[in-house]
Protein backbone atom coordinates (compact mmCIF):
# COMPACT_ATOMS: atom_id res chain seq x y z
CA UNK A 1 0.00 0.00 0.00
CA UNK A 2 1.29 3.46 -0.85
CA UNK A 3 1.61 6.04 1.91
CA UNK A 4 -1.29 8.44 2.20
CA UNK A 5 0.35 10.97 4.47
CA UNK A 6 3.87 11.90 5.46
CA UNK A 7 6.73 14.07 4.28
CA UNK A 8 6.98 14.95 0.61
CA UNK A 9 9.07 12.46 -1.33
CA UNK A 10 12.50 13.73 -2.36
CA UNK A 11 13.73 13.85 -5.94
CA UNK A 12 16.86 12.00 -4.87
CA UNK A 13 14.81 9.17 -3.37
CA UNK A 14 12.67 8.78 -6.47
CA UNK A 15 15.71 8.98 -8.75
CA UNK A 16 17.37 6.17 -6.78
CA UNK A 17 14.23 4.03 -7.05
CA UNK A 18 13.94 4.62 -10.79
CA UNK A 19 17.60 3.84 -11.45
CA UNK A 20 17.40 0.58 -9.50
CA UNK A 21 14.23 -0.46 -11.29
CA UNK A 22 15.63 0.24 -14.75
CA UNK A 23 18.96 -1.49 -14.04
CA UNK A 24 17.31 -4.64 -12.74
CA UNK A 25 14.42 -4.56 -15.23
CA UNK A 26 12.16 -5.23 -12.28
CA UNK A 27 9.64 -2.63 -13.38
CA UNK A 28 6.00 -3.37 -14.09
CA UNK A 29 2.75 -1.50 -14.50
CA UNK A 30 2.40 -1.62 -10.71
CA UNK A 31 5.11 1.03 -10.55
CA UNK A 32 2.85 3.42 -12.49
CA UNK A 33 0.88 3.97 -9.25
CA UNK A 34 4.04 4.90 -7.38
CA UNK A 35 5.06 7.30 -10.11
CA UNK A 36 1.65 8.96 -10.17
CA UNK A 37 1.85 9.31 -6.39
CA UNK A 38 5.35 10.83 -6.67
CA UNK A 39 4.05 13.26 -9.26
CA UNK A 40 1.21 14.32 -6.97
CA UNK A 41 3.62 14.76 -4.05
CA UNK A 42 5.95 16.94 -6.08
CA UNK A 43 8.82 14.47 -6.24
CA UNK A 44 8.82 14.26 -10.06
CA UNK A 45 7.54 16.32 -12.93
CA UNK A 46 5.16 15.04 -15.57
CA UNK A 47 7.84 14.67 -18.25
CA UNK A 48 9.96 12.42 -16.01
CA UNK A 49 6.99 10.22 -15.21
CA UNK A 50 6.04 9.89 -18.89
CA UNK A 51 9.57 8.92 -19.91
CA UNK A 52 9.83 6.30 -17.20
CA UNK A 53 6.48 4.78 -18.13
CA UNK A 54 7.82 4.43 -21.68
CA UNK A 55 10.83 2.54 -20.26
CA UNK A 56 8.47 0.26 -18.33
CA UNK A 57 6.55 -0.64 -21.47
CA UNK A 58 9.80 -1.22 -23.41
CA UNK A 59 11.12 -3.55 -20.71
CA UNK A 60 7.87 -5.52 -20.67
CA UNK A 61 8.13 -5.98 -24.45
CA UNK A 62 11.75 -7.16 -24.09
CA UNK A 63 10.77 -9.71 -21.44
CA UNK A 64 7.93 -11.06 -23.54
CA UNK A 65 10.27 -11.60 -26.52
CA UNK A 66 12.93 -13.58 -24.60
CA UNK A 67 13.63 -17.14 -25.70
CA UNK A 68 15.13 -20.07 -23.77
CA UNK A 69 18.92 -20.44 -23.87
CA UNK A 70 20.68 -23.80 -24.18
CA UNK A 71 24.39 -23.87 -25.08
CA UNK A 72 26.65 -26.90 -25.16
CA UNK A 73 30.12 -27.36 -23.73
CA UNK A 74 31.96 -25.50 -26.48
CA UNK A 75 29.21 -23.15 -27.62
CA UNK A 76 29.10 -19.39 -27.11
CA UNK A 77 31.27 -16.46 -28.17
CA UNK A 78 34.87 -17.24 -27.21
CA UNK A 79 37.56 -14.67 -26.44
CA UNK A 80 41.09 -14.57 -25.06
CA UNK A 81 40.74 -12.10 -22.24
CA UNK A 82 43.34 -11.19 -19.59
CA UNK A 83 45.15 -14.51 -20.02
CA UNK A 84 42.02 -16.70 -19.94
CA UNK A 85 39.68 -18.30 -22.44
CA UNK A 86 36.27 -16.79 -21.75
CA UNK A 87 33.02 -17.98 -23.31
CA UNK A 88 29.90 -15.85 -23.21
CA UNK A 89 27.01 -18.16 -22.37
CA UNK A 90 24.36 -15.47 -21.80
CA UNK A 91 24.36 -11.78 -22.62
CA UNK A 92 22.30 -8.60 -22.64
CA UNK A 93 20.81 -9.68 -25.96
CA UNK A 94 19.71 -13.13 -24.78
CA UNK A 95 18.49 -12.22 -21.27
CA UNK A 96 16.87 -8.86 -21.90
CA UNK A 97 19.66 -7.18 -19.96
CA UNK A 98 19.08 -9.19 -16.80
CA UNK A 99 22.38 -11.09 -16.56
CA UNK A 100 25.61 -12.01 -18.30
CA UNK A 101 27.05 -15.51 -17.78
CA UNK A 102 30.69 -15.96 -18.78
CA UNK A 103 32.70 -19.15 -18.39
CA UNK A 104 36.42 -18.77 -17.67
CA UNK A 105 39.17 -21.32 -18.34
CA UNK A 106 42.46 -20.00 -16.97
CA UNK A 107 45.94 -21.35 -16.22
CA UNK A 108 47.77 -20.84 -12.93
CA UNK A 109 48.83 -17.27 -12.31
CA UNK A 110 46.03 -15.58 -14.23
CA UNK A 111 44.62 -12.75 -12.15
CA UNK A 112 42.17 -9.90 -12.51
CA UNK A 113 43.27 -6.32 -11.91
CA UNK A 114 41.95 -4.94 -8.64
CA UNK A 115 38.70 -3.27 -9.62
CA UNK A 116 35.23 -2.20 -8.55
CA UNK A 117 31.93 -2.37 -10.44
CA UNK A 118 29.58 0.59 -10.18
CA UNK A 119 26.78 -0.83 -12.34
CA UNK A 120 26.48 -4.53 -11.55
CA UNK A 121 26.86 -7.19 -8.88
CA UNK A 122 29.19 -10.04 -9.72
CA UNK A 123 29.38 -13.62 -8.49
CA UNK A 124 31.59 -16.60 -9.21
CA UNK A 125 31.07 -20.38 -9.10
CA UNK A 126 34.14 -22.61 -9.33
CA UNK A 127 33.65 -25.81 -11.34
CA UNK A 128 37.28 -26.97 -11.56
CA UNK A 129 40.55 -26.09 -9.84
CA UNK A 130 41.22 -23.44 -7.18
CA UNK A 131 41.00 -19.66 -7.16
CA UNK A 132 41.90 -17.17 -4.43
CA UNK A 133 39.57 -14.19 -4.13
CA UNK A 134 40.11 -10.86 -2.39
CA UNK A 135 36.78 -9.11 -1.82
CA UNK A 136 36.54 -5.96 0.24
CA UNK A 137 39.71 -6.77 2.16
CA UNK A 138 38.79 -10.40 2.91
CA UNK A 139 40.52 -13.41 1.34
CA UNK A 140 38.59 -16.50 0.27
CA UNK A 141 40.15 -19.78 -0.91
CA UNK A 142 37.68 -21.19 -3.44
CA UNK A 143 37.83 -24.71 -4.86
CA UNK A 144 35.41 -26.69 -7.03
CA UNK A 145 31.87 -26.17 -5.77
CA UNK A 146 32.67 -22.83 -4.09
CA UNK A 147 30.59 -19.68 -4.54
CA UNK A 148 31.87 -16.11 -4.11
CA UNK A 149 29.72 -12.97 -4.31
CA UNK A 150 31.09 -9.49 -4.99
CA UNK A 151 28.45 -6.75 -4.69
CA UNK A 152 28.81 -3.58 -6.70
CA UNK A 153 30.90 -0.85 -5.04
CA UNK A 154 33.05 -3.48 -3.28
CA UNK A 155 36.64 -3.73 -4.66
CA UNK A 156 37.75 -7.24 -5.55
CA UNK A 157 40.22 -9.35 -7.50
CA UNK A 158 41.14 -13.02 -7.96
CA UNK A 159 44.14 -15.25 -8.68
CA UNK A 160 44.14 -18.77 -10.17
CA UNK A 161 46.25 -20.92 -7.82
CA UNK A 162 45.80 -24.43 -9.30
CA UNK A 163 47.45 -25.57 -12.56
CA UNK A 164 44.16 -24.71 -14.27
CA UNK A 165 40.76 -23.47 -13.15
CA UNK A 166 37.34 -23.27 -14.70
CA UNK A 167 34.63 -21.04 -13.25
CA UNK A 168 31.48 -19.12 -14.07
CA UNK A 169 31.28 -15.36 -13.70
CA UNK A 170 27.76 -13.93 -13.56
CA UNK A 171 27.10 -10.18 -13.71
CA UNK A 172 23.68 -8.76 -12.83
CA UNK A 173 22.44 -6.80 -14.68
CA UNK A 174 24.16 -7.69 -17.94
CA UNK A 175 26.69 -5.48 -19.70
CA UNK A 176 30.02 -6.88 -18.58
CA UNK A 177 30.11 -9.08 -21.69
CA UNK A 178 30.34 -5.90 -23.82
CA UNK A 179 33.54 -5.00 -21.98
CA UNK A 180 34.89 -8.48 -22.80
CA UNK A 181 34.04 -8.12 -26.48
CA UNK A 182 35.90 -4.83 -26.79
CA UNK A 183 38.96 -5.63 -24.71
CA UNK A 184 39.28 -9.33 -25.54
CA UNK A 185 40.56 -10.98 -28.71
CA UNK A 186 38.39 -13.52 -30.55
CA UNK A 187 39.82 -16.91 -29.63
CA UNK A 188 41.45 -18.77 -32.52
CA UNK A 189 40.89 -22.02 -30.58
CA UNK A 190 38.94 -23.00 -27.49
CA UNK A 191 42.08 -23.27 -25.41
CA UNK A 192 43.81 -20.94 -22.97
CA UNK A 193 45.61 -18.23 -24.95
CA UNK A 194 49.16 -18.95 -26.09
CA UNK A 195 51.98 -16.88 -24.64
CA UNK A 196 52.16 -14.79 -27.80
CA UNK A 197 48.79 -13.17 -27.01
CA UNK A 198 49.48 -9.87 -25.29
CA UNK A 199 47.42 -8.51 -22.41
CA UNK A 200 45.79 -5.11 -22.90
CA UNK A 201 47.88 -2.21 -21.65
CA UNK A 202 46.88 -0.77 -18.25
CA UNK A 203 45.90 2.54 -19.91
CA UNK A 204 43.65 0.87 -22.47
CA UNK A 205 42.10 -1.45 -19.89
CA UNK A 206 41.37 1.49 -17.58
CA UNK A 207 39.88 3.57 -20.40
CA UNK A 208 37.60 0.82 -21.75
CA UNK A 209 36.56 -0.29 -18.25
CA UNK A 210 35.42 3.24 -17.41
CA UNK A 211 32.97 3.13 -20.32
CA UNK A 212 31.16 0.29 -18.53
CA UNK A 213 31.20 1.65 -14.99
CA UNK A 214 34.22 -0.42 -13.96
CA UNK A 215 37.03 1.30 -12.10
CA UNK A 216 40.46 -0.34 -12.15
CA UNK A 217 42.15 0.33 -8.83
CA UNK A 218 45.41 -1.58 -9.05
CA UNK A 219 47.45 -4.33 -10.73
CA UNK A 220 46.43 -7.99 -10.96
CA UNK A 221 46.98 -10.23 -7.96
CA UNK A 222 46.08 -10.51 -4.29
CA UNK A 223 47.21 -7.52 -2.16
CA UNK A 224 49.64 -8.23 0.67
Amino acid sequence: MLPQNGPAISRAGIAKFLAAAVLRLSVSRFHFRRLDWALAEGGLDEEQVTKFKELVLMSETARQSLLPIALGNEEGEAFWFFGALVTIKASSETTGGRAAVIEHLAPQGVASPMHVHHNEDEWFYITEGAVTFWVGGKIFQASAGSFVYGPREIPHTFLVTSPQARFLLVAEPAGFEKFVRILGQPAAARTVPPGSVQLPSPDRATSVAAQFGIEILGPPGIPN
